[in-house]
């Protein structure tokens, strides 16, 4: 009978070798109480009857094994608990996403969501309302007609695009107001939205209170004179313009307070409302639940000083 030699043949047109799938046993390498009075009874069996295990010693290794068990057991539940308390509180974390939380942080981003607001305010009934948005070089790049409008605090919105529905370039830009008041054509003030807004903690009053805010190259781009103010919590907010009342491009920017208390300058502790984007888990406890914000920043969920505004 002759034999078949295989040495030229492609090795790939052989079936592959199928390699073995370890089952378990269900044994996890650890001794349980079952195994434990198992080999003490199989001790006790075996024992030199003219040197009996001693009474006292054989108690002893019970107590001792016992103890362990109970432990491994109680560590067990614990983790089960610890795992249970922090899906509740990522659970309960989940429900901040969308709102305002003031947290310890000196960074604030602008322009969320892409847009910006403000009021037009009118003394009196205004016609052939029109708002202009300017960049830094004087150029109208967009204009809203707001046309007929009732007297007082006149709300707008701008989603930073320009006449043709393009996403301008970041930079920085002016809004400007016109209308028709009494048959004359006028120009009116326009209030721009704080875009963020913070709450620092006085122990004492302050005096020449000032909130500074600097782009992310460490450049001051507004100074705000709050002036003297109660001890207590202050509220403030910046509305995203500059020194010249030029909107600022999106981004993030470092927000920094200070004042006089009892007649020193000093750096007064506050924190900064941002919104909740998303809830990551990450470990146990507090510091396992992550709230991510708007403006590419992640604080833990015991960082927050305060939900809503």
């Amino acid at each position: 009978m002759s034999n078949v030699n295989s040495a030229g043949l492609d090795k790939g047109l052989f079936w592959p070798k199928e390699e073995p799938v370890p089952i378990s046993d269900g044994n996890n390498q650890q001794l349980t109480q079952e195994d434990f009075f198992s080999m003490l009874t199989e001790q006790l069996s075996n024992q030199d009857p003219s040197k009996p295990v001693d009474n006292d010693q054989m108690v002893a290794q019970m107590t001792s094994f016992t103890m362990a068990d109970s432990l491994s057991q109680l560590n067990n539940k614990f983790d089960a608990f610890a795992q249970s308390m922090n899906s509740n509180q990522a659970l309960q974390a989940s429900s901040l996403i969308g709102q305002e939380v003031l947290v310890n942080t000196d960074v604030g981003t602008t322009w969320k969501d892409g847009n910006v607001f403000g009021n037009i305010i009118a003394e009196s009934d205004v016609s052939d309302l029109t708002i202009q948005i300017v960049d830094e070089f004087n150029n109208v790049v967009r204009t809203i007609d707001g046309g007929e409008q009732s007297a007082g605090a006149i709300s707008f919105g701008w989603d930073g695009q320009d006449q043709n529905g393009n996403i301008l370039a970041g930079g920085k830009y002016r809004v400007e107001a016109f209308a028709t008041v009494e048959g004359q054509n006028q120009a009116l003030n326009v209030v721009m939205n704080s875009q963020i807004n913070g709450s620092a903690v006085a122990a004492s009053d302050v005096q020449e209170m000032e909130i500074t805010i600097e782009d992310q190259l460490g450049q001051v781009i507004r100074n705000i004179d709050v002036g003297t103010q109660r001890a207590g919590n202050i509220d403030f907010g910046w509305d995203g313009t500059n020194n010249e009342g030029l909107l600022v491009p999106p981004g993030n920017y470092v927000v920094k307070v200070q004042g006089k208390v009892n007649g020193q300058e000093e750096s007064l502790p506050f924190g900064l409302h941002r919104q909740v984007a998303s809830v990551s888990l990450t470990g146990t406890g507090n510091d396992g639940v992550v709230l991510n914000l708007t403006g590419d920043e992640s604080i833990q969920l015991g960082d927050v000083i305060r939900v809503g505004g």
